[in-house]
């Protein structure tokens, strides 16, 4: 959550985008976002496990991007590794591991 972030108040009220009017305006940063399981366990001789998913849930009254980085993608594959969640909404992940 950002505190610098200008009030509608101090912007001079409600904007206009697109013939909008009310639209707020986007504000860039980082925010927490809840994150289930909050880790994953993958089993080399378990097949059933190399498919797992992450659930991402977004509590807040506005849509979220997200893009989530693999540090090692030549073991991992991420699907649908970036896109937007709803307010109060939540998407699911794909993470498979590729090879042994």
């Amino acid at each position: 959550f950002r505190d610098d972030a200008p009030s509608p108040q101090e912007t001079g009220g409600p904007r206009e985008f697109g013939g909008q009017v009310g639209q707020p305006e986007l504000v860039k940063g980082n925010l927490p976002v809840f994150v289930f399981p909050t880790e994953l366990i993958f089993y080399a001789d378990d097949q059933s496990t190399h498919k797992q998913v992450l659930t991402l849930y977004n509590p807040y009254e506005f849509a979220l991007k997200f893009k989530v980085l693999c540090t090692t993608p030549n073991k991992y594959v991420v699907l649908d590794a970036a896109g937007a969640v709803k307010p109060q909404s939540c998407v699911d992940i794909v993470i498979r591991h590729r090879d042994v």
